[in-house]
């Protein structure tokens, strides 16, 4: 802002000589506050497949964003984040079993051959899917 005879940068008292249409010295006193940029740093994760609004785009890779916000004075506010991407975790098993007996796969006793899947939840809130091949004669 120009005060003072120069652009300022600096808060403080700047005073400025005027004329009037008369001629007369007329003294302006601004006083310049300068409101400070707010920065802040978080950390956010999501699962593997998953995307965050983050950088003004949806992110589904691990990294450090950027946004650049606007106070209530109207300065700007940066907010960097740092994503996390969770796997989900996949595990295949195969189980065979004797005539007549069963084994407890998804959630129940099963004793038809078959492709069952079973879905969890991981430490980190993710998919954890179990794909059992059981098998009985």
């Amino acid at each position: 802002m120009m005060l003072g005879g120069a652009y300022q940068t600096t808060a403080g008292d700047y005073l400025d000589t005027l004329s009037t249409t008369l001629g007369c010295d007329s003294i302006l006193t601004t006083t310049l506050i300068v409101n400070p940029v707010v920065t802040n740093s978080v950390t956010a994760s999501i699962c593997q497949g998953d995307s965050m609004m983050l950088g003004g785009a949806y992110q589904t890779a691990a990294g450090s964003y950027v946004d650049t916000l606007s106070t209530t004075l109207g300065c700007d506010s940066i907010l960097t984040t740092i994503l996390t991407v969770n796997d989900i975790n996949y595990l295949a098993d195969t189980i065979t079993v004797c005539y007549g007996d069963s084994s407890f796969i998804a959630g129940a006793y099963r004793t038809i051959s078959g492709v069952y899947i079973d879905s969890l939840t991981n430490v980190n809130g993710c998919d954890s899917i179990i794909e059992t091949t059981f098998t009985c004669p």
